[in-house]
């Protein structure tokens, strides 16, 4: 039997608890969209119905490919994508969906903002002149 949820109730506790969440997407495990919302007075860089194709169409590159490492590494907690104008948080809802998170791009990121600050560190020490 698989996971049951008011995902009304899931996104609103979301957007209460979390202040950079700006909208939240649930699909099912073929990836047909559940639910969503958008946090009201937020900024939006989609049209709706393109923001709802990428909920069904992204879940399946982002998901199923890196899952394949699973037997490997474990089972994956999340997936965070940081895009200039957003940030993007992929989780699994037990083994019947998947949550994105939209994240306001002044989201704190400390260990991928710090690896990102080493990452370009070594990049300008490393150039060859």
């Amino acid at each position: 039997m698989g996971l049951k949820l008011d995902f009304s109730k899931f996104i609103q506790e979301i957007f209460e608890r979390e202040k950079d969440v700006i909208y939240v997407i649930v699909v099912n495990k073929l990836y047909k969209l559940l639910a969503s919302d958008i946090r009201k007075d937020a900024e939006v860089y989609l049209p709706s119905q393109a923001f709802l194709n990428f909920a069904q169409i992204t879940p399946p590159l982002v998901l199923d490919a890196l899952e394949r490492l699973e037997p490997a590494l474990g089972r994956i907690s999340a997936i965070f994508v940081r895009y200039q104008k957003r940030s993007l948080l992929f989780n699994r809802l037990g083994d019947d969906m998947a949550a994105i998170l939209g994240l306001d791009s002044r989201a704190e990121t400390p260990v991928l903002d710090r690896l990102a600050q080493v990452i370009e560190h070594a990049m300008e020490q490393s150039q060859q002149r």
